[in-house]
């Protein structure tokens, strides 16, 4: 007869972060929030903000029109700031900052959490 195995998971939430463990099953997570912000002026621009510098930098920001979807992609810097060329955009905008991880050795991993901007309205 086998027995079911009793897996006990724990997380303690601490200032925007969030560490969890799960026993034996692996090595403890650190989940940390962020923002990103869009601008209301042309061109496209923003700024991905944690508590974390790795969840700042060298982070995937995408610009979205409603409804038409993806508009266009890019990185931030090493300040967390973003820039679009947008021509003359027309239309509902917001910016999402995409899902961010890492590992250090198998012991530790980073999750930056994906966030999204406020919608913007840009030309008439």
């Amino acid at each position: 007869m086998m027995r079911a195995a009793k897996i006990v998971v724990v997380a303690v939430v601490v200032g925007g972060m969030t560490f969890a463990s799960a026993g034996a099953m692996g090595p403890p997570v650190m989940r940390f929030t962020s923002r990103v912000t869009l601008a209301a002026t042309n061109p496209f621009h923003g700024k991905v903000t944690s508590k974390k510098r790795f969840c700042k930098v060298k982070r995937t920001v995408k610009v979205f029109h409603e409804p038409a979807g993806l508009y266009g992609a890019t990185k931030t810097n090493g300040e967390g700031k973003w820039r679009i060329p947008a021509g003359k955009p027309n239309g509902d905008f917001y910016a999402r900052a995409t899902r961010k991880t890492k590992t250090f050795h198998g012991a530790t991993s980073i999750i930056c959490r994906r966030a999204r901007s406020a919608g913007r309205h840009f030309g008439s």
